[in-house]
C-alpha cells in the first residue's frame, strides 16, 4: 500500500461520520432528493474545467458533449460520464476537445432512492494558438537554490519491474512543528525513487548513484517515476499552507553518495519543473527511511492469533469462475468497535479457493492451500496479503509469494489452521490457530437455467399510467423452495370498472425497457435493463439464498407470458429468457392487488426487544414527543448486520415530561395519545441490508411504573399485507433532557424493480 508518512502531515484528513439509517428533521416522510450544481471554470483550446458540487447524494457524474449531440439521459450521464465525489466540490477537466467548439456539460447526482435534476452549463474552447517559435525560456530566470532542512521518506520494498525497491523521499527547506505541520514558507519536493534493496529493512539505505527523472513509468533501478502522484513539488506560504496546485517534474536527477562509516549522505539535485522553475539543491547529513515493507528482516511468529472474520462468498467470476471463495482474516492485533486497531500486530487476509458449496452450514474445507505460480486460482489455492499495524495504527501491506502454504484440518468441530507465508525478502510469517470457526454464508445463488419453477405466491402492485388508457402491474411470483422469484412489469388496458383490479387474459409479448414507461402497450411486458446499485429496472429473474438474504439478479431479455383463468384463479405461464438462460415457470391461484409503495412481504413477527439504540425527549413541543429505537438481541450481537429495530414515534399531551402510560393507536396525524404513521415502523437487517416495513393499523401499549421507573411496552400492528407484527420491551428508559428531534429515522419504502 503506497503512502507517504511525511506527506500525510500536509494533508487534511476528513472523518466520515456514519449516521444510522436515512435520517432527517422532524416528521419528513420522504428521503432527501439529491441536488447538484455546476460552475464554469477555465477554458483552453482543447480542454474545459467545471466545478461540480453535489448534495444529499451517494454518487455523481458529469459529461461533456458537443451542443449538436442533444440532451443525455440520467442513465447516460451516470454510466458514461466522469464520476466525482458525492460529498464535496470537485473540479473536473475534459481534455482532448476540439478547439473553438461549443460544448454542453451536464451533471446529475443520485442517492439510494432518487436522482437529481440534470443541470447544464455551456462553454466554448479557445482557438488553438500557434506554437512559440522560441519556447525555451532561460531556466535560470526561475532558479531556486534550495538548502534542505530535512530529508525523510518511506521504504516500501519491491516495486520495480526489475526487482528494484521503492523509496518515497521528501526533501524540504520549510520548518515543521512537533506534530509534523509546516510553520514556514518554502517548498516540499516528493520523489518516487526506485533503487536497490536494503540489506536490513529496519534500517533502509538509499544506495549511492545517480537517479534520473523517468517520464515513461519504466519503474527501473536508478530512476525517479515522474508520473507518480508521489513525485510532485508543493509551494508553501509563510504560514505553512499549500499554495496552488502541485507541480510536476519535466527533467532532472538526484546524485546520492552514502558513507557507511558515518552513516551520512552527500546529496545534490538538479530539476526542471513544468512551470520552468529550476531547482538546485545540496545536502549533507542523515536520512531516516521508515520501514513500510511489513518485514523486519527476520521470521515473524504470531503468538496469539484469532479469527477476526470468516465468510463464504460463493462462486467467483473471471479467473475465479467455477471456484468457491472463502475469506478469512487472522490477526494478533486488537481492534475497537469501529474496526480500528488499538495495538500493534498483524492482520492476515486470506482468500481460499475450493469447490462451490451452497450449504448453509459452510465450513472451510480441509487441505493444504498454496499460492499459484501463474496467478490463476485452482481448487486448494489461495491469494493472500498481510497488513502490519505499526505504532498509532499506521499500516503497511505485505504480499506473499507462491511458496506460502496454509494447512486446514479438523478434529471434530475444532479447526486448526497453520500458515507459513513467504515474503519477497525471504522471511516468513508463521502462525497456528486452533478453535471453532463460524463461517458466515454470504453466497449468492446463480439464477441459472430455470425451466420448471412452480410459484407458490403471486401478487400485483398496481399503478395507473397518467395520460394514457393503460394500467401498469408489477407482478411478483415466488418459489420459496428454490428461492426463484420473478418480478415482471406488465401493461394492460384500463378496466371498465376502476374499483375492481384485474388483469386481462391473453398472450403478453416483450417491449423494450424505457424510462417513464414510454414503450408501454396493451398486452406487453417490459424487458429488463442493466441494474444501478440496488435498483432493477424493468423485468428480472431473481434467486434468493434465504439463509443469508443474498440475491442474484438476471434481467429478462425476451419471451412470452400467457395469462388465463382457471377454477383456481388466474394462471400465469412464464416462458422467458434472461442473460443467465431460460426462465420458465407457472403460477396458478388468487392474485392480491396492492397499490404502488406497498412494502415487500416479511411474514408475521413476534419480537422480544432487549436494547435501546436511541431515544429522544422533545417534551417541550405541543404535543409532547417521545421517540424510541428499540432492538433485539440479534441486532446487538451482530452490531447492526442482522436483527430487528422497532422505531416508535409517540405523542403525549402538552406539558407531559415523561412518556405516560396508555394506549397509543397508529395515526396519520400528529396528535396527543397516538403513535405517528409512517414514522413508527420496523427495520429488518439481514447481512447488512435493510428492509423497512410500515403499518396500516394497530397500537402501542405503554405501562410506566413510577416506583421502579420501569417500562412495559407492547406493540401490535398490522401491515398492508395483513401481516401481524408483535413486539415487547421491558426495562428502564432514561430520556435525555428536552432537545431537538433532528435525527429521527425515516422509513425507506421502494421496490427493487422501481
Amino acid at each position: 500500500m503506497k503512502h507517504k508518512a511525511f506527506f500525510r502531515t500536509l494533508c487534511l484528513m476528513a472523518l466520515a461520520i456514519w449516521n444510522f439509517g436515512c435520517e432527517n428533521d422532524g416528521d419528513q416522510l420522504e428521503p432527501l432528493t439529491p441536488k447538484v450544481t455546476l460552475e464554469k471554470g477555465t477554458c483552453k483550446a482543447t480542454s474545459l474545467t467545471v466545478k461540480v458540487t453535489p448534495s444529499d447524494a451517494t454518487s455523481c457524474a458529469v459529461i461533456a458533449l458537443e451542443t449538436e449531440a442533444g440532451i443525455p439521459s440520467t442513465d447516460d450521464i451516470l454510466q458514461n460520464g466522469k464520476n466525482t465525489a458525492a460529498d464535496k466540490m470537485s473540479e473536473v477537466t475534459f481534455d482532448k476537445l476540439q478547439p473553438k467548439t461549443e460544448y454542453n456539460i451536464f451533471a446529475v447526482a443520485a442517492n439510494d432512492t432518487k436522482f437529481s435534476e440534470i443541470v447544464k452549463v455551456t462553454m466554448e474552447t479557445l482557438e488553438k494558438e500557434d506554437p512559440d517559435p522560441d519556447p525555451d525560456p532561460d531556466p535560470d530566470d526561475k532558479l531556486y537554490e534550495m538548502t534542505p532542512k530535512l530529508i525523510t521518506g518511506d521504504y516500501l520494498g519491491v516495486g520495480g519491474f526489475d526487482g528494484s525497491h521503492e523509496y518515497y523521499t521528501t526533501i524540504t527547506d520549510a520548518e515543521f512543528d512537533e506534530w509534523g505541520g509546516a510553520v514556514s514558507g518554502g517548498i516540499v519536493m516528493e520523489l518516487d525513487i526506485y533503487a536497490a534493496a536494503s540489506k536490513n529493512p529496519t534500517n533502509p539505505i538509499l544506495a549511492s548513484g545517480t537517479y534520473e527523472i523517468d517520464q515513461e513509468e519504466k519503474w527501473l533501478d536508478k530512476t525517479i517515476d515522474a508520473q507518480s502522484i508521489y513525485s510532485r513539488v508543493f509551494r508553501l506560504a509563510e504560514d505553512g499552507s499549500v499554495i496552488g496546485d502541485p507541480i510536476n517534474y519535466t527533467s532532472g536527477n538526484l546524485v546520492v553518495n552514502y558513507d557507511e562509516a558515518s552513516a551520512t549522505y552527500d546529496i545534490s539535485g538538479d530539476f526542471i519543473l513544468e512551470d520552468q522553475t529550476h531547482i538546485v539543491l545540496a545536502y549533507k547529513g542523515s536520512i531516516e527511511y521508515a520501514n513500510e515493507t511489513g518485514s523486519t528482516g527476520e521470521n515473524i511468529i504470531m503468538n496469539t492469533p484469532y479469527i477476526y472474520d470468516a465468510a463464504y462468498h460463493g462462486a467467483g467470476t473471471g479467473k475465479e469462475d467455477g471456484l468457491g471463495i472463502y475469506y478469512i482474516e487472522i490477526t494478533d492485533a486488537q481492534f475497537d468497535e469501529q474496526g480500528y486497531p488499538t495495538t500493534a500486530g498483524h492482520h492476515i487476509y486470506i482468500k481460499l479457493f475450493n469447490e462451490i458449496d451452497y450449504d448453509t452450514n459452510t465450513s472451510i474445507p480441509a487441505g493444504q492451500y498454496t499460492i499459484p505460480q501463474d496467478d490463476n486460482p485452482t481448487i486448494l489455492s489461495m491469494c493472500s496479503d498481510v497488513t502490519r499495524y505499526e505504532e498509532y495504527g499506521n499500516e503497511v501491506r505485505w504480499t506473499f509469494l507462491p511458496s506460502s502454504t496454509i494447512d486446514v484440518s479438523y478434529s471434530g468441530d475444532i479447526c486448526t489452521i497453520k500458515g507459513s507465508m513467504l515474503n519477497d525478502d525471504g522471511t516468513k510469517i508463521i502462525f497456528t490457530y486452533t478453535g471453532e470457526i463460524k463461517v458466515k454464508n454470504l453466497a449468492q445463488f446463480p439464477v441459472g437455467n430455470v425451466t420448471d419453477a412452480v410459484f407458490e405466491r403471486g401478487e400485483a402492485v398496481h399503478k395507473y399510467l397518467m395520460g394514457t388508457e393503460l394500467e401498469k402491474y408489477t407482478m411478483t411470483f415466488e418459489d420459496k423452495d428454490t428461492g426463484v422469484t420473478a418480478s415482471i412489469i406488465m401493461y394492460d388496458n384500463k378496466s371498465d370498472n376502476p374499483t375492481v383490479k384485474e388483469i386481462s387474459t391473453g398472450t403478453y409479448t416483450a417491449t423494450p425497457y424505457a424510462d417513464e414507461d414510454a414503450t408501454a402497450q396493451h398486452l406487453t411486458f417490459q424487458l429488463g435493463d442493466d441494474p444501478l446499485l440496488t435498483w432493477y429496472y424493468g423485468s428480472y429473474g431473481f434467486r434468493y439464498n434465504y439463509a443469508n438474504g443474498m440475491k442474484t439478479a438476471a434481467k429478462v431479455t425476451g419471451g412470452t407470458i400467457e395469462v388465463s383463468e382457471t377454477p383456481n384463479g388466474m394462471k400465469f405461464d412464464l416462458k422467458l429468457t434472461t442473460i443467465d438462460g431460460a426462465f420458465e415457470g407457472v403460477y396458478e391461484g388468487e392474485v392480491p392487488f396492492y397499490e404502488e409503495g406497498t412494502p415487500d412481504p416479511i411474514g408475521d413477527l413476534d419480537l422480544t426487544l432487549t436494547g435501546i439504540h436511541r431515544q429522544y425527549d422533545n417534551s417541550s413541543t405541543d404535543p409532547s414527543n417521545f421517540y424510541l429505537e428499540l432492538v433485539d438481541d440479534a441486532y446487538t450481537e451482530s452490531k447492526g448486520m442482522d436483527g430487528h429495530m422497532v422505531v416508535m414515534d409517540l405523542y403525549c399531551a402538552a406539558g407531559v415530561t415523561t412518556l405516560a402510560s396508555g394506549t397509543y393507536p397508529l395515526s396519520d396525524e400528529v396528535q396527543a395519545g397516538t403513535c405517528k404513521n409512517p414514522a413508527t415502523f420496523v427495520r429488518i437487517f439481514k447481512s447488512g441490508n435493510t428492509t423497512d416495513v410500515t403499518f396500516k393499523s394497530g397500537e402501542i401499549q405503554v405501562t410506566y411504573d413510577e416506583t421502579t421507573s420501569n417500562y412495559d411496552i407492547t406493540m401490535n400492528m398490522i401491515t398492508a399485507r395483513q401481516e401481524i407484527i408483535k413486539c415487547k420491551f421491558t426495562g428502564k428508559i432514561t430520556f435525555p433532557s428536552p432537545q431537538s428531534m433532528s435525527k429521527k429515522a425515516i422509513p425507506i419504502l421502494y421496490k427493487d424493480t422501481e
